[in-house]
């Protein structure tokens, strides 16, 4: 066990350099909004201007308007740009997609509208799902007017058509791991389950059906992983409790992949290994089983998606957490001063995060509350920021070094805050995904390996918050983690400081932290 140090409250933070490779890159702002989406190649811009603007009244009474988005970019949720005298919009060409406008009822009777919102959601029905990455659209009435619970699809829905629905209405604005070509094909059993799994989470009846069916069929001696029901399954993987060992079949599988056809990947299919990946090799403490070549497609789809909505936020923090185990390890092969760099960067890029979150995204202070996506990501980062600066800590003669980092109490006093924050936060959500469970476990731990470098009362106050959780990928892990922190509290009670807010914590040291480094980055670039 390393022993545990002494502090001096006056430690200081010098010699920061700018990394050559950096993740503020990739935050580009989308360009301009286009006024209007080009939608019939045979009249004018302005007759064009007019019939999106104006309704259009057809036969029967029925009154439509002409959609500003072409159907491709509305289901990805990005931007729809078609440039002057071209009938095709920039992103169905780059993904040869058919460019098609549909029309959108706006007064017509309820049988008309019930055909047209099978296929386009409201913007209520939109903000509705942003605002919970947990829908729960099972049974009677949903929005499209259709049974689309998982159970119908066992039985007289059981299409593919019906399949894209399900995945298009509660998965996809949350983890669009699967690219719209799958849904051009037959989905096999398989597939097909986890998307249901993916829906009805909320259901255990449902989920343990699904799930046992998925289990059956990866144990089965005729199963193999495939590009379809790899994305299928890191779905899956991250909402609920999958054996370590199918994780790691699946991501060497994947790997498989990419030495195959790396260039014909889908970058949907990537950005779902990345992120299981990442999160699994955070929590188990181990190195990436994928291969990093493949963080070089990532950057196109994080520029294209819309910056309004869960994913896009969700999916940049497992780029951080994917980069972080990446540099944290030995075996990097970069000079000292590169993984210094790059290090220095990371950090930067992490705590300015929170800032590119809209407002619906953010948690401002615990004590306001928000919606549960804005929990998601809270929860998220906030690990992600105790793990990084765990791993520097603990390897006190090289990261810690590199990045200037002490064991002083103004960064404990941060990363209780963070940890309380998160402890506190869980608690407003409703079955949540296995994913955000093994991060609490995983606060807890950095809280634990923390107090063995220093003690630390305040720690104390906020592991006194930690609760075991049901759905957690290794129960026995999580044991280990209870252990260390009954350890710690020896049985005794805390009674919390309600003033401490960990939100505002955050928000103090990040300003200090982040204004060093930029200094620092400034002056390299000098």
């Amino acid at each position: 066990m390393t022993p545990k140090q002494t502090y001096d409250s006056s430690s200081g933070i010098s010699d920061y350099q700018k990394g050559q490779i950096t993740i503020t890159s990739l935050l580009l702002s989308p360009g301009p909004k286009e006024d209007i989406k080009i939608h019939n190649e045979k009249v004018s811009s302005r007759r064009k201007q007019d019939s999106i603007s104006k309704p259009v009244t057809g036969s029967f009474g029925t009154t439509f308007k002409l959609l500003k988005a072409c159907s491709f970019c509305r289901r990805r949720k990005i931007k729809c740009v078609v440039h002057p005298n071209s009938n095709i919009c920039e992103n169905c060409k780059t993904h040869n997609e058919d460019c098609i406008f549909d029309h959108k009822v706006v007064n017509n009777n309820l049988e008309s509208k019930r055909k047209v919102r099978t296929k386009t959601k409201s913007s209520k029905e939109v903000n509705s799902s942003i605002q919970n990455p947990f829908p729960i659209t099972l049974t009677g009435s949903t929005p499209n007017s259709i049974d689309i619970s998982p159970s119908s699809t066992l039985s007289s829905y059981n299409t593919s058509d019906h399949i894209e629905i399900l995945y298009q209405t509660n998965v996809e604005e949350f983890t669009p791991f699967l690219n719209s070509n799958v849904f051009k094909v037959y989905l096999d059993k398989f597939c097909e389950n986890c998307i249901q799994l993916a829906v009805s989470q909320n259901d255990p009846t449902l989920f343990d059906s699904h799930l046992d069916i998925i289990n059956t069929i990866i144990r089965s001696d005729s199963f193999e992983w495939n590009e379809t029901n790899l994305a299928c399954f890191f779905l899956v993987a991250i909402r609920e409790p999958i054996s370590y060992s199918i994780i790691e079949e699946s991501l060497v599988a994947f790997n498989s992949l990419v030495e195959e056809k790396f260039e014909n990947l889908s970058v949907n299919l990537i950005l779902g290994a990345m992120v299981i990946d990442g999160f699994y090799s955070m929590f188990n403490g181990s190195k990436l089983t994928t291969n990093r070549k493949l963080l070089s497609k990532v950057s196109y789809y994080l520029n294209l998606s819309d910056s309004n909505i869960f994913s896009h936020h969700f999916l940049f923090v497992g780029y951080f957490i994917y980069n972080m185990v990446w540099l944290v390890n030995d075996d990097t092969k970069l000079s000292y001063v590169e993984r210094k760099q790059q290090l220095l960067q990371l950090e930067f890029d992490i705590l300015l995060w929170p800032a590119k979150l809209t407002p619906e995204l953010s948690i401002v202070k615990d004590k306001l509350g928000g919606n549960y996506s804005a929990f998601n990501l809270h929860i998220l980062h906030n690990c992600l920021l105790c793990c990084f600066y765990t791993y520097a800590l603990k390897s006190k003669d090289t990261i810690s070094k590199m990045i200037h980092i002490s064991p002083v109490p103004g960064l404990y006093h941060f990363i209780s805050g963070l940890a309380q924050s998160n402890f506190r936060v869980i608690k407003e959500i409703n079955s949540p995904w296995t994913l955000l469970s093994n991060c609490i476990v995983k606060t807890a731990k950095s809280l634990v390996d923390l107090y063995e470098i220093m003690d630390f009362d305040p720690f104390k106050n906020s592991l006194y918050l930690f609760t075991k959780l049901p759905n957690v990928y290794d129960n026995s892990w999580q044991d280990e983690v209870q252990k260390g922190v009954e350890n710690i509290l020896m049985g005794q009670s805390y009674k919390l400081d309600d003033d401490i807010d960990g939100a505002v914590v955050f928000w103090v040291f990040r300003d200090i932290r982040s204004l060093a480094l930029q200094s620092q980055i400034d002056e390299k670039m000098q």
